[in-house]
C-alpha cells in the first residue's frame, strides 16, 4: 500500500510540475521565426507585472484570424502582448519612461500561438518610424534562451 501511495504521489508531483514550463512542442513553435507575425498597431499602454511586461494595442482587422490572432480576439477592443526574459530588460525602461506614448504606431513581430488555452503572443521586435527598440533577430534569440531555460519536465 504504502508504495501504491508514493507512485501515485510521484506522478502526481509530476503532472503539476510538467504544467509549468515550455515542452518540445512549445519550444519548436516559439523558435521557429516563420510563426510570428508582422503587425502595425495602436499602442495604447503597458502593465508591468516586475519580470514580465504586457503591451496593449487596439485591436485591428488587418491583424485578426484566420490572418494572425485567434478568432476569440475578434471580440475585443485590445490585444495584449507579452514581454518576457531579456526583452524584459531591453524593453521596461523604454515604456515606463513613455518613449513611447499612448497612441502612437508602433511596428511589432510577435507569436501567436495558443497551446492549452493560454495565449503566447510574445513580442520579438517593436519599432516605430523613428526607432528601432528591440530587432527580431536579439528578440527572437532571447525568448529562445528564455523558453530553453524554462523546460518543462515533459
Amino acid at each position: 500500500m504504502k508504495k501504491f501511495f508514493m507512485i501515485f504521489l510521484l506522478l502526481g508531483l509530476f503532472s503539476l510540475t510538467s504544467c509549468n514550463g515550455y515542452n518540445k512542442k512549445m519550444r519548436k513553435h516559439l523558435s521557429d521565426e516563420n510563426n510570428y507575425i508582422t503587425i502595425n498597431a495602436n499602442y495604447l499602454r503597458y502593465e508591468d507585472l516586475e519580470g514580465l511586461m504586457y503591451i496593449v494595442i487596439e485591436n485591428d482587422d488587418s491583424f485578426k484570424y484566420p490572418n494572425g490572432f485567434d478568432q476569440a480576439e475578434s471580440n475585443q477592443s485590445d490585444i495584449r502582448l507579452e514581454i518576457i526574459g531579456e526583452n524584459y530588460s531591453v524593453l521596461k525602461d523604454v515604456f515606463i519612461n513613455e518613449d513611447i506614448k499612448t497612441g502612437t504606431n508602433i511596428n511589432l513581430k510577435c507569436s501567436t500561438l495558443i497551446y492549452m488555452d493560454t495565449k503566447f503572443y510574445y513580442i520579438a521586435e517593436i519599432n516605430t518610424t523613428e526607432q528601432t527598440y528591440l530587432t527580431f533577430e536579439i528578440g527572437l534569440k532571447n525568448i529562445i534562451d528564455y523558453i530553453k531555460n524554462h523546460k518543462s519536465i515533459f
